[in-house]
Protein backbone atom coordinates (compact mmCIF):
# COMPACT_ATOMS: atom_id res chain seq x y z
CA UNK A 1 0.00 0.00 0.00
CA UNK A 2 1.63 3.53 -0.87
CA UNK A 3 2.27 5.89 1.79
CA UNK A 4 1.10 8.76 -0.49
CA UNK A 5 -2.66 8.23 -0.90
CA UNK A 6 -3.91 9.34 2.87
CA UNK A 7 -3.06 13.46 2.20
CA UNK A 8 -6.70 13.55 3.98
CA UNK A 9 -5.48 11.70 7.24
CA UNK A 10 -2.28 13.27 7.07
CA UNK A 11 -3.71 16.42 7.80
CA UNK A 12 -5.79 15.25 10.17
CA UNK A 13 -3.07 13.74 12.30
CA UNK A 14 -1.07 16.71 12.11
CA UNK A 15 -3.79 18.52 13.85
CA UNK A 16 -4.32 16.29 16.23
CA UNK A 17 -0.42 16.37 17.30
CA UNK A 18 -1.08 20.79 16.97
CA UNK A 19 -3.86 20.49 19.85
CA UNK A 20 -1.78 17.92 22.06
CA UNK A 21 1.14 20.14 22.54
CA UNK A 22 -0.76 23.10 22.39
CA UNK A 23 -2.63 22.29 25.53
CA UNK A 24 0.08 19.72 26.63
CA UNK A 25 1.36 22.01 29.98
CA UNK A 26 -2.87 23.22 30.33
CA UNK A 27 -5.03 20.31 30.79
CA UNK A 28 -4.63 17.67 32.55
CA UNK A 29 -6.30 15.03 30.67
CA UNK A 30 -4.99 16.37 27.35
CA UNK A 31 -3.74 12.98 26.61
CA UNK A 32 -6.92 10.91 26.92
CA UNK A 33 -8.57 13.42 24.72
CA UNK A 34 -5.50 12.50 22.41
CA UNK A 35 -5.71 8.91 22.53
CA UNK A 36 -9.51 9.42 21.87
CA UNK A 37 -9.08 11.49 18.63
CA UNK A 38 -6.18 9.41 17.34
CA UNK A 39 -8.10 5.78 18.10
CA UNK A 40 -11.22 6.76 16.05
CA UNK A 41 -9.82 8.33 13.39
CA UNK A 42 -7.74 5.38 12.66
CA UNK A 43 -10.91 2.85 12.84
CA UNK A 44 -12.70 5.15 10.76
CA UNK A 45 -9.38 5.01 8.43
CA UNK A 46 -9.79 1.28 8.58
CA UNK A 47 -13.18 0.83 7.62
CA UNK A 48 -12.86 2.33 4.43
CA UNK A 49 -9.52 1.28 3.72
CA UNK A 50 -9.51 -2.19 4.77
CA UNK A 51 -8.33 -4.02 1.79
CA UNK A 52 -5.64 -1.34 1.39
CA UNK A 53 -4.11 -1.56 4.41
CA UNK A 54 -1.65 -4.63 5.30
CA UNK A 55 -1.66 -5.37 8.85
CA UNK A 56 1.95 -6.28 9.47
CA UNK A 57 2.45 -6.72 13.46
CA UNK A 58 6.05 -5.81 13.59
CA UNK A 59 7.95 -5.77 17.42
CA UNK A 60 6.52 -3.12 18.87
CA UNK A 61 2.85 -4.11 17.93
CA UNK A 62 3.35 -7.67 19.50
CA UNK A 63 5.21 -6.25 22.84
CA UNK A 64 2.17 -3.95 23.22
CA UNK A 65 -0.53 -7.44 22.40
CA UNK A 66 1.47 -9.88 24.60
CA UNK A 67 1.68 -7.35 27.60
CA UNK A 68 -2.04 -6.60 27.14
CA UNK A 69 -2.98 -10.51 27.53
CA UNK A 70 -0.92 -11.17 30.14
CA UNK A 71 -2.45 -8.02 31.88
CA UNK A 72 -6.05 -9.09 30.91
CA UNK A 73 -5.08 -12.65 32.53
CA UNK A 74 -3.34 -11.20 35.47
CA UNK A 75 -7.17 -9.48 36.12
CA UNK A 76 -8.96 -12.63 35.47
CA UNK A 77 -7.05 -14.92 37.44
CA UNK A 78 -5.76 -13.05 40.29
CA UNK A 79 -7.36 -9.45 41.18
CA UNK A 80 -10.87 -10.64 41.30
CA UNK A 81 -11.97 -8.75 38.12
CA UNK A 82 -11.20 -5.46 39.21
CA UNK A 83 -12.16 -3.50 36.49
CA UNK A 84 -10.09 -0.30 37.70
CA UNK A 85 -6.88 -2.61 36.48
CA UNK A 86 -7.99 -3.51 32.78
CA UNK A 87 -7.57 0.23 32.17
CA UNK A 88 -3.73 -0.28 31.45
CA UNK A 89 -4.12 -2.98 29.09
CA UNK A 90 -6.77 -1.62 27.14
CA UNK A 91 -4.78 1.28 26.50
CA UNK A 92 -1.68 -0.72 25.35
CA UNK A 93 -4.42 -2.25 23.04
CA UNK A 94 -5.80 1.31 21.83
CA UNK A 95 -1.93 2.11 20.82
CA UNK A 96 -1.96 -0.61 18.20
CA UNK A 97 -4.40 0.23 15.91
CA UNK A 98 -3.18 3.90 16.27
CA UNK A 99 0.12 2.52 15.50
CA UNK A 100 -0.14 0.58 12.58
CA UNK A 101 -2.60 3.90 11.13
CA UNK A 102 0.14 6.26 11.93
CA UNK A 103 2.43 3.89 10.22
CA UNK A 104 0.72 4.10 6.68
CA UNK A 105 -0.79 7.93 6.92
CA UNK A 106 2.07 9.98 8.50
CA UNK A 107 1.79 13.24 10.20
CA UNK A 108 3.91 16.66 9.74
CA UNK A 109 7.50 17.02 11.70
CA UNK A 110 7.16 20.90 10.80
CA UNK A 111 3.71 20.88 13.06
CA UNK A 112 5.24 18.70 15.78
CA UNK A 113 8.84 20.42 15.53
CA UNK A 114 7.27 23.85 15.77
CA UNK A 115 4.28 22.82 18.77
CA UNK A 116 7.21 21.11 20.99
CA UNK A 117 8.61 25.19 20.18
CA UNK A 118 5.42 26.46 22.08
CA UNK A 119 4.75 24.03 24.43
CA UNK A 120 8.83 24.48 25.81
CA UNK A 121 7.55 28.15 25.84
CA UNK A 122 3.85 27.53 27.65
CA UNK A 123 5.55 25.07 30.24
CA UNK A 124 8.74 27.17 31.38
CA UNK A 125 6.04 30.08 31.96
CA UNK A 126 4.18 27.47 33.65
CA UNK A 127 7.17 26.35 36.00
CA UNK A 128 8.09 29.79 36.79
CA UNK A 129 4.42 30.68 37.71
CA UNK A 130 4.33 27.56 39.98
CA UNK A 131 7.76 28.57 41.91
CA UNK A 132 7.37 32.31 41.95
CA UNK A 133 3.43 33.24 42.07
CA UNK A 134 2.28 29.91 43.77
CA UNK A 135 5.28 29.44 46.03
CA UNK A 136 5.40 25.69 45.06
CA UNK A 137 8.74 24.49 45.96
CA UNK A 138 8.45 22.33 43.14
CA UNK A 139 7.19 23.13 39.63
CA UNK A 140 4.55 20.51 38.11
CA UNK A 141 2.89 22.03 35.51
CA UNK A 142 0.14 19.41 35.41
CA UNK A 143 1.78 16.47 36.03
CA UNK A 144 3.68 15.59 38.96
CA UNK A 145 7.58 16.96 39.27
CA UNK A 146 9.58 14.35 37.86
CA UNK A 147 7.35 14.25 34.47
CA UNK A 148 7.72 17.76 34.45
CA UNK A 149 11.38 17.49 34.72
CA UNK A 150 11.33 14.52 32.16
CA UNK A 151 9.90 16.66 29.68
CA UNK A 152 12.27 19.68 30.57
CA UNK A 153 15.02 17.34 29.64
CA UNK A 154 13.66 16.22 26.25
CA UNK A 155 13.00 19.24 25.14
CA UNK A 156 15.75 20.83 26.07
CA UNK A 157 18.14 18.52 23.61
CA UNK A 158 15.48 18.73 20.99
CA UNK A 159 15.25 22.56 21.26
CA UNK A 160 19.06 22.75 21.44
CA UNK A 161 19.63 20.54 18.45
CA UNK A 162 16.77 22.63 16.44
CA UNK A 163 18.43 26.02 17.22
CA UNK A 164 21.81 24.30 16.10
CA UNK A 165 20.82 22.95 12.94
CA UNK A 166 18.93 26.50 12.22
CA UNK A 167 22.07 28.23 12.55
CA UNK A 168 23.73 26.34 9.61
CA UNK A 169 21.45 27.71 7.24
CA UNK A 170 22.99 31.78 6.80
CA UNK A 171 19.90 33.00 5.71
CA UNK A 172 17.93 32.80 9.13
CA UNK A 173 15.90 35.58 10.49
CA UNK A 174 15.58 37.19 13.66
CA UNK A 175 11.62 35.68 14.14
CA UNK A 176 12.54 32.50 13.67
CA UNK A 177 16.04 33.05 15.66
CA UNK A 178 13.85 34.44 18.88
CA UNK A 179 11.61 31.67 18.42
CA UNK A 180 14.25 29.17 18.90
CA UNK A 181 15.60 31.10 21.57
CA UNK A 182 12.52 31.45 23.74
CA UNK A 183 11.89 27.38 23.35
CA UNK A 184 15.69 26.88 24.51
CA UNK A 185 15.13 29.16 27.36
CA UNK A 186 11.80 28.22 28.04
CA UNK A 187 12.80 23.92 28.59
CA UNK A 188 15.65 25.53 30.86
CA UNK A 189 12.94 27.24 32.92
CA UNK A 190 11.24 23.45 32.82
CA UNK A 191 13.94 21.73 34.23
CA UNK A 192 14.91 24.38 36.65
CA UNK A 193 11.48 24.84 38.50
CA UNK A 194 11.00 20.97 38.55
CA UNK A 195 13.93 20.18 41.03
CA UNK A 196 14.54 17.06 39.66
CA UNK A 197 17.27 15.40 40.54
CA UNK A 198 16.79 12.61 38.08
CA UNK A 199 16.19 15.12 35.48
CA UNK A 200 19.94 16.42 36.69
CA UNK A 201 21.18 12.92 36.25
CA UNK A 202 19.16 12.24 33.07
CA UNK A 203 20.80 15.32 31.07
CA UNK A 204 24.40 14.17 32.28
CA UNK A 205 23.31 10.17 30.39
CA UNK A 206 22.22 12.45 27.64
CA UNK A 207 24.91 14.45 27.04
CA UNK A 208 27.38 12.04 27.07
CA UNK A 209 25.16 9.88 24.58
CA UNK A 210 24.94 12.64 22.08
CA UNK A 211 28.76 13.32 21.96
CA UNK A 212 29.62 9.49 21.29
CA UNK A 213 26.52 8.76 19.31
CA UNK A 214 27.18 12.03 16.64
CA UNK A 215 30.72 11.34 17.04
CA UNK A 216 31.47 14.83 18.01
CA UNK A 217 33.32 14.63 20.99
CA UNK A 218 36.66 15.34 19.30
CA UNK A 219 36.18 18.49 17.88
CA UNK A 220 37.27 21.54 19.20
CA UNK A 221 34.21 23.51 19.75
CA UNK A 222 32.32 20.47 21.62
CA UNK A 223 35.80 20.15 23.89
CA UNK A 224 34.91 23.78 24.92
CA UNK A 225 31.38 23.75 25.25
CA UNK A 226 31.47 20.79 27.36
CA UNK A 227 34.19 22.10 29.40
CA UNK A 228 32.63 25.54 30.09
CA UNK A 229 29.63 23.79 30.67
CA UNK A 230 31.11 21.71 33.46
CA UNK A 231 32.92 24.76 35.12
CA UNK A 232 29.09 26.45 34.86
CA UNK A 233 27.98 23.51 36.91
CA UNK A 234 30.42 23.26 39.47
CA UNK A 235 30.50 26.73 39.56
CA UNK A 236 26.51 27.00 40.30
CA UNK A 237 26.84 24.15 42.44
CA UNK A 238 29.63 26.08 44.85
CA UNK A 239 28.36 29.11 44.55
CA UNK A 240 24.69 28.73 45.44
CA UNK A 241 24.67 26.04 48.13
CA UNK A 242 21.34 27.86 49.28
CA UNK A 243 19.40 27.22 46.00
CA UNK A 244 16.88 24.81 46.15
CA UNK A 245 18.33 21.98 43.76
CA UNK A 246 21.32 22.18 45.14
CA UNK A 247 19.88 21.70 48.97
CA UNK A 248 18.10 18.80 47.18
CA UNK A 249 20.73 17.07 45.62
CA UNK A 250 23.29 17.83 48.57
CA UNK A 251 20.37 16.15 51.12
CA UNK A 252 20.25 13.42 48.66
CA UNK A 253 24.01 12.60 48.97
CA UNK A 254 24.20 12.85 52.37
CA UNK A 255 21.16 10.18 53.24
CA UNK A 256 22.29 7.74 50.77
CA UNK A 257 26.41 7.78 51.84
CA UNK A 258 25.03 7.74 55.69
CA UNK A 259 22.46 5.25 54.82
CA UNK A 260 21.92 2.37 57.59
CA UNK A 261 20.64 -0.80 56.43
CA UNK A 262 19.48 -1.86 59.78
CA UNK A 263 17.38 1.11 60.42
CA UNK A 264 14.56 2.20 58.58
CA UNK A 265 15.27 5.11 55.80
CA UNK A 266 14.27 8.65 57.49
CA UNK A 267 14.57 10.69 53.76
CA UNK A 268 13.43 10.96 50.63
CA UNK A 269 16.39 9.02 48.96
CA UNK A 270 16.61 6.53 52.13
CA UNK A 271 13.11 5.52 52.10
CA UNK A 272 12.76 5.36 48.32
CA UNK A 273 16.03 2.72 48.97
CA UNK A 274 13.75 0.98 51.31
CA UNK A 275 11.51 0.84 48.90
CA UNK A 276 13.70 -0.78 46.49
CA UNK A 277 14.48 -3.52 48.92
CA UNK A 278 11.14 -4.02 49.89
CA UNK A 279 10.26 -4.57 46.23
CA UNK A 280 13.94 -6.81 45.24
CA UNK A 281 12.62 -8.90 48.35
CA UNK A 282 9.06 -9.04 46.64
CA UNK A 283 10.51 -10.32 43.41
CA UNK A 284 12.82 -12.94 44.53
CA UNK A 285 10.15 -14.37 46.58
CA UNK A 286 7.78 -14.72 44.06
CA UNK A 287 10.08 -15.03 40.64
CA UNK A 288 8.23 -15.56 37.87
CA UNK A 289 5.11 -13.48 37.66
CA UNK A 290 5.30 -11.63 41.19
CA UNK A 291 2.49 -11.16 43.48
CA UNK A 292 0.58 -8.83 41.28
CA UNK A 293 -1.57 -5.40 41.74
CA UNK A 294 -4.12 -6.27 44.71
CA UNK A 295 -1.69 -8.41 46.97
CA UNK A 296 0.87 -6.00 46.05
CA UNK A 297 0.36 -3.87 49.79
CA UNK A 298 0.04 -6.46 51.98
CA UNK A 299 3.31 -8.46 50.66
CA UNK A 300 4.75 -4.60 50.92
CA UNK A 301 3.96 -4.17 54.72
CA UNK A 302 4.93 -8.13 55.35
CA UNK A 303 8.90 -7.22 54.54
CA UNK A 304 8.67 -3.61 55.69
CA UNK A 305 8.11 -5.36 59.16
CA UNK A 306 10.44 -8.18 58.87
CA UNK A 307 13.40 -6.04 57.32
CA UNK A 308 12.87 -3.25 60.00
CA UNK A 309 11.72 -0.27 56.84
CA UNK A 310 9.82 2.71 57.10
CA UNK A 311 6.53 2.01 57.11
CA UNK A 312 6.05 5.04 54.53
CA UNK A 313 6.69 2.59 51.96
CA UNK A 314 3.74 0.23 52.29
CA UNK A 315 0.88 3.43 53.20
CA UNK A 316 2.22 4.66 49.28
CA UNK A 317 2.76 1.07 47.69
CA UNK A 318 0.50 2.19 44.85
CA UNK A 319 4.32 2.08 43.03
CA UNK A 320 7.79 1.66 44.49
CA UNK A 321 9.00 4.26 43.06
CA UNK A 322 11.51 2.84 40.12
CA UNK A 323 9.60 0.79 37.18
CA UNK A 324 12.36 -1.77 37.23
CA UNK A 325 11.46 -2.94 40.82
CA UNK A 326 7.70 -2.14 40.92
CA UNK A 327 7.76 -4.27 38.04
CA UNK A 328 9.64 -7.05 39.32
CA UNK A 329 7.41 -6.98 42.58
CA UNK A 330 4.14 -7.08 41.16
CA UNK A 331 4.67 -9.49 37.89
CA UNK A 332 8.34 -10.74 38.40
CA UNK A 333 10.99 -11.87 35.42
CA UNK A 334 7.84 -12.08 33.33
CA UNK A 335 6.84 -7.97 33.51
CA UNK A 336 10.95 -7.01 33.71
CA UNK A 337 11.41 -8.88 30.44
CA UNK A 338 8.97 -7.24 28.64
CA UNK A 339 9.95 -3.86 29.63
CA UNK A 340 13.41 -4.15 28.56
CA UNK A 341 12.61 -5.73 25.63
CA UNK A 342 9.82 -2.68 24.80
CA UNK A 343 13.16 -0.47 25.79
CA UNK A 344 15.83 -2.57 23.64
CA UNK A 345 13.61 -2.68 20.74
CA UNK A 346 12.79 0.56 20.34
CA UNK A 347 16.41 1.63 20.53
CA UNK A 348 17.13 -0.61 17.67
CA UNK A 349 14.27 0.48 15.29
CA UNK A 350 15.87 3.85 15.78
CA UNK A 351 19.45 2.42 15.45
CA UNK A 352 18.72 0.54 12.31
CA UNK A 353 16.83 3.43 10.79
CA UNK A 354 18.67 6.46 11.63
CA UNK A 355 19.55 6.94 8.09
CA UNK A 356 16.15 7.89 7.15
CA UNK A 357 15.80 10.26 10.31
CA UNK A 358 16.93 13.96 10.13
CA UNK A 359 19.37 15.08 13.33
CA UNK A 360 16.39 16.68 14.90
CA UNK A 361 14.53 13.58 14.83
CA UNK A 362 16.81 11.10 16.07
CA UNK A 363 17.69 14.09 18.98
CA UNK A 364 14.11 14.21 19.71
CA UNK A 365 13.22 10.69 20.08
CA UNK A 366 16.18 9.38 21.34
CA UNK A 367 16.11 11.96 24.03
CA UNK A 368 12.49 10.42 25.01
CA UNK A 369 13.24 6.88 25.56
CA UNK A 370 16.61 7.42 27.14
CA UNK A 371 14.99 10.14 29.67
CA UNK A 372 12.45 7.69 30.32
CA UNK A 373 14.57 4.66 30.98
CA UNK A 374 16.62 6.40 33.36
CA UNK A 375 13.48 7.76 34.86
CA UNK A 376 12.59 4.27 35.45
CA UNK A 377 15.34 3.77 37.34
CA UNK A 378 14.17 6.16 40.13
CA UNK A 379 10.74 6.83 39.17
CA UNK A 380 7.30 4.88 38.31
CA UNK A 381 6.02 5.36 34.87
CA UNK A 382 4.23 2.13 34.11
CA UNK A 383 0.64 2.43 35.44
CA UNK A 384 0.82 5.75 36.79
CA UNK A 385 -1.68 7.43 34.25
CA UNK A 386 -0.18 10.34 33.24
CA UNK A 387 3.58 9.38 33.05
CA UNK A 388 2.54 6.51 31.33
CA UNK A 389 0.69 8.34 28.69
CA UNK A 390 4.25 10.29 28.34
CA UNK A 391 5.86 7.75 27.41
CA UNK A 392 3.75 5.31 25.69
CA UNK A 393 1.51 8.02 23.33
CA UNK A 394 4.77 9.81 22.50
CA UNK A 395 6.60 6.65 21.70
CA UNK A 396 4.18 5.26 19.88
CA UNK A 397 4.04 8.28 17.72
CA UNK A 398 7.72 8.32 17.10
CA UNK A 399 7.92 4.90 16.05
CA UNK A 400 5.08 5.07 13.78
CA UNK A 401 6.80 8.15 12.40
CA UNK A 402 9.84 5.92 11.99
CA UNK A 403 8.43 3.49 10.08
CA UNK A 404 6.25 5.76 7.41
CA UNK A 405 9.52 7.21 6.77
CA UNK A 406 10.89 3.91 6.19
CA UNK A 407 8.17 2.56 3.96
CA UNK A 408 8.53 6.04 1.95
CA UNK A 409 11.93 5.59 1.24
CA UNK A 410 11.31 2.28 0.00
CA UNK A 411 8.82 3.38 -2.31
CA UNK A 412 10.73 6.25 -3.53
CA UNK A 413 13.11 3.79 -4.90
CA UNK A 414 10.55 1.56 -6.27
Amino acid sequence: MSVFKFNYYYKINSSIIFIFFLLLFTIKNNFGLTAVLLLGVSLFCFAGNFKKIEFQFDYYSLILIFSSTLLIMNVVLRENLNIDYLKLPFFFLSLVPIYIYLSYTGLSYKVMSAMIGLASIVGGCVGIYQTYALGMTQATGPFWMSSFGALGVIFLFFNMAVFIEYLKNKNYDYAHLAFYIASFIGSISILYTSISRSSIVTVAVLLTLFLFYFRIWKRKKVIIATILLLVGAVSFYNLFPENRLNIRINYAIYSVVNYDVNKPGTSNATVRIDMWRAALQIGIDNPIVGVGLSNHRQAVKSVQLESNLNPFIWRNASHMHSDFFDLFSKFGLIGVTLYAALMITTLLTYWQNKNTLTVTQQVLFLSHIITFIVYGLFDTAIGVTNATALLFIPLTIFLALTRFYRMEQLESKN
